[in-house]
């Protein structure tokens, strides 16, 4: 996969919104020097987990603390749903569904740390 740059996971997005320690240092690194995108499946994500008091979030709009902080955000496209045909994981979370699949049709990098997402051995995403 000749990659065009990076789409984060929703909670390596989070991790750097709340600058938690957890992200470490080479991956903040990473997040300051690439070309980095964020799913608006992201921000749906992030939004429902806020409505149900499970997130803090800022009170401007997420797409736009998102853009402040220097990534682009990425639109759900019908070619990322037909990415979804390709992807033959046995996960059923449907948001890491769609992220993977985005990250398949923009041709980027995926980060993240969730475990069983990098235990599929998928090209295409590494460990944040």
């Amino acid at each position: 996969m000749d990659a065009g740059g990076y789409l984060i996971d929703t909670h390596i997005l989070y991790w750097w919104m709340t600058a938690a320690p957890t992200l470490g240092e080479t991956t903040t690194r990473t997040l300051r020097q690439a070309d980095i995108a964020v799913s608006a499946t992201s921000l749906w994500e992030m939004l429902l987990k806020n409505r149900k008091g499970k997130l803090p979030l800022p009170d401007r709009p997420l797409g736009q603390e998102v853009i402040a902080q220097g990534f682009r955000v990425l639109p759900i496209t019908p070619d990322h749903l037909d990415a979804l045909r390709g992807l033959d994981v046995p996960h059923e979370d449907p948001f890491d569904r769609l992220l993977l699949a985005t990250a398949m049709a923009e041709r980027r990098i995926f980060l993240t740390r969730d475990g069983p997402l990098l235990n599929f051995g998928l090209p295409f995403v590494e460990r944040a």
